[in-house]
């Protein structure tokens, strides 16, 4: 297999999250792989990329991912997008406002109750009580920049459909999309390379709960894709 990969692998975490959310995987990537895990704004800002990478991002960060893909393509070799955040349609503002509403009269209560959502009975409670730990002004402010309209997956026309490889792995149930064949179809309109794979019972955070599952399947996937 190409291993280590002929690009830096650039770890994107999600909503409250750390670079350190990401230690599982890393530990099983094990040396030799050029890693780049960056501490993301949480105001939905671009990060900075290397001359040529491989971004691999989870729920929010797959969001990031995906702009990134529209905004500096020629930066992205391939793109692994985990349980992402990847909405068929721009932002509704009746519908974020009400959603926002939880998150500011009561924070902490707010975010407990929707982490719950995301987690399964293997996710390491580590994870949730980090999210927690970030200040109520950041996590609200990043999801706030979710009601941008670019965070919209494919604007519907052929220039901002996605020319790299793409792995598209999910969770089901998700929290994030109705997985399945429909799912797919519509991901294959704007994916043009699309490997789309669902792992059944797993929890949001699956390639935590199994790094060294995730990171054969990851290797699997750029050898495949021939990057």
């Amino acid at each position: 297999m190409p291993w280590p990969p002929p690009a830096p692998l650039v770890l994107l975490h999600g909503w409250c999250g750390t670079p350190e959310i990401w230690r599982p995987v890393v530990e099983e990537i094990g040396p030799g792989v050029e890693l780049i895990v960056p501490q993301l704004s949480h105001d939905g800002s671009l990060p900075e990329l290397p001359e040529r990478c491989i971004l691999v991002g989870h729920s929010m960060g797959a969001t990031l991912a995906r702009r990134l893909l529209r905004h500096k393509p020629s930066s992205i070799a391939g793109a692994a997008l985990i349980d992402g955040h990847l909405p068929k349609f721009k932002p509704d503002p009746a519908r974020r406002a009400s959603f926002l509403q939880g998150f500011r009269d009561d924070y902490a209560a707010a975010a407990r109750a929707y982490i719950d959502t995301l987690v399964g009975p293997g996710t390491p409670g580590s994870i949730k009580a980090s999210m927690l730990e970030w200040p109520a002004e950041a996590g609200v402010r990043a999801l706030e920049s979710l009601n941008d309209a670019d965070v919209c997956a494919w604007m519907g026309t052929a220039e901002d459909a996605v020319g790299a490889p793409v792995w598209a792995l999910w969770a089901s149930p998700s929290p994030m999309a109705r997985v399945g064949e429909e799912h797919e179809q519509w991901m294959r309109m704007w994916c043009e390379r699309l490997r789309y794979e669902v792992w059944e019972g797993e929890s949001h955070f699956l390639h935590l709960e199994h790094p060294r599952r995730f990171v054969e399947a990851l290797r699997g996937w750029i050898e495949m894709s021939g990057l």
